[in-house]
């Protein structure tokens, strides 16, 4: 999903631009032991539509 990125320490949610809620999963793996951990991100619509 390229609206969620994760980093050593870190993630970054962009904004979502459409009528749609979305959601993702980020998943975290410890490199010595391998155990993981999953977040699931859930984003909301967006209330109005920009009309140019």
């Amino acid at each position: 999903m390229s609206w969620i990125s994760a980093g050593t320490n870190s993630a970054t949610v962009s904004e979502n631009p459409t009528t749609s809620d979305r959601s993702g999963t980020i998943t975290l793996t410890q490199n010595e032991s391998g155990k993981k951990l999953s977040i699931t991100v859930y984003q909301d619509r967006k209330v109005s539509v920009d009309i140019n």
